[in-house]
């Protein structure tokens, strides 16, 4: 699958996103782990399949080596409010979100602020 790779601007911070697909359903994988980056995903095989069914887009969270910001608290708070910006920037109204270790919780706490945004929601780990 070939992911087209840009730089896209959030309040506060500049990170990569990677997007594939067209179309409905949208997908958007929230990655977990301490720095949190996109390229796993790409990389397993998941984003392939999300790809094919419709747009999927993921994101390097804060504190990525690409990420550039300020230092702030690493909450799902605050990584919540920046998916929130994702979806915008790619015109997600209401896609499934998935999320892996860290990036679960984080959907979780997404899905409770945010429950009209979610089409489905897959907790991984």
């Amino acid at each position: 699958m070939n992911y087209k790779s840009e730089t896209i601007s959030l309040p506060r911070l500049r990170t990569r996103a990677v997007s594939a697909g067209q179309g409905e359903p949208a997908s958007i994988y929230v990655p977990g782990g301490l720095q949190g980056t996109c390229a796993h995903v790409c990389e397993s095989g998941l984003g392939d399949t999300l790809a094919s069914l419709g747009l999927f887009v993921s994101f390097d969270r804060r504190f990525a080596p690409d990420s550039q910001g300020p230092l702030s608290l690493q909450s799902p708070e605050t990584n919540a409010f920046d998916l929130l910006h994702v979806m915008d920037a790619f015109a997600m109204k209401r896609p499934n979100i998935a999320g892996g270790s860290y990036g679960a919780s984080i959907a979780l706490t997404f899905a409770y602020w945010c429950p009209k945004r979610v089409g489905k929601l897959i907790l991984i780990h």
